[in-house]
């Protein structure tokens, strides 16, 4: 649950340090307008506390699929299948496109059947087939 999300953000292993370097005096100088109020050190616990609930929040509603307010192993699972997928893809696109291709064309054309690799697992609107899908996961 979005608990325990926020304590696993929270845990000294880096995920504070995330929230303290979100909260920079970069991003006090955008929202301070010149001259103004500068945040003080119980402010900006406050805020590094908001966030790290926004990202507890946000990646509980981004994972738990069926919306039963838990994330279930397969529910993780599918969502780092996903998120590599993008990742496997963008990569194999950059070495399809520094391939030194002869024209636009034939660059288009190869960048394009990488891409169609990879619908079948991010495409929701429908389901990848079973020798899609394990083809691919055998791949990623």
């Amino acid at each position: 649950d979005v608990r325990e999300i926020e304590a696993h953000l929270s845990s000294p292993d880096g995920a504070t340090a995330w929230a303290r370097w979100f909260v920079d005096e970069d991003y006090f100088s955008r929202l301070t307008p010149s001259g103004g109020h500068t945040p003080s050190a119980d402010e900006r616990v406050a805020m590094e506390v908001e966030l790290l609930r926004g990202r507890a929040a946000d990646t509980l509603v981004y994972h738990d699929v069926d919306g039963d307010g838990r994330v279930s192993a397969g529910e993780l699972g599918e969502a780092a299948l996903q998120w590599h997928a993008v990742e496997h893809r963008a990569r194999a696109v950059e070495e399809t496109r520094a391939g030194g291709w002869e024209s636009a064309e034939a660059e288009a054309a190869a960048v394009a059947a990488v891409e169609r690799r990879y619908e079948p697992l991010q495409n929701r609107d429908r389901s990848p087939s079973a020798a899609e899908e394990s083809a691919l996961r055998n791949e990623l």
